[in-house]
């Protein structure tokens, strides 16, 4: 009886926070500042990125508010780090490969290249010092840390919002998300993922943290 309360717990806090949560996300993206860098096009799609990985910290980290789930989804990374090294912990919980790349293929793509770059190796790979060759291509991606409609719009929010200042003059002198993402899990006391600016941020660096290619080898 105990175990059946629990799973209907369960499955009301995630049904009604998946259902609240469409609604707030296209509540968000009407923002004055987000006007100013992104179409409207442009913003249907931040709603599709935003959507993407509420339904991935939803399904592992379900609460009764998405800033307390994205909180428990991104304070889990240093409880495994507790055990595990960075990369270790990175490698569990980054979000599945092959779903993140497919999901990334349905986006508009002049939209992900105002985001991202393609990191593609094709042929072999430098691991530990030596070359591995690879049957299929694998992928990652980079967030843009210059002169993109994401730089310049966190940017704009680092005019107000000392921690994204931070992070982008960070960002801009490394040439690509490299050690910021630690900056921002050292950081987390200071986002509050029910606003736009940090939840589209957090949004960005799940989908652009990988595993080491060793384990992407092992897991395609």
């Amino acid at each position: 009886m105990i175990v059946k309360r629990t799973l209907l717990l369960l499955f009301t806090i995630l049904f009604f926070t998946s259902f609240g949560n469409d609604r707030d996300v296209k509540k968000m993206v009407k923002n004055q500042l987000l006007d100013v860098y992104f179409s409207a096009e442009d913003k249907q799609e931040i709603v599709k990125i935003i959507q993407f990985t509420d339904s991935i910290v939803i399904s592992k980290c379900p609460s009764t508010s998405m800033n307390n789930s994205y909180h428990l989804y991104m304070d889990s990374v240093w409880k495994q780090a507790q055990n595990h090294n960075m990369q270790e912990a990175l490698n569990i919980l980054c979000i599945n490969h092959e779903k993140k790349i497919n999901f990334l293929h349905s986006l508009d793509e002049s939209l992900f290249y105002e985001i991202w770059r393609y990191n593609i190796f094709k042929d072999s790979v430098k691991i530990k010092g030596e070359y591995v060759k690879i049957e299929n291509p694998i992928i990652q991606i980079d967030l843009r840390p210059n002169n993109s409609k994401i730089s310049n719009y966190f940017k704009a929010v680092g005019n107000s919002d000392e921690k994204f200042k931070e992070i982008f003059e960070v960002m801009s002198i490394s040439g690509s998300l490299g050690i910021v993402w630690m900056g921002t899990y050292n950081n987390l006391d200071k986002f509050d993922f029910s606003k736009i600016e940090d939840r589209l941020w957090a949004s960005l660096i799940l989908l652009t943290l990988d595993c080491d290619i060793g384990t992407l080898l092992d897991r395609v």
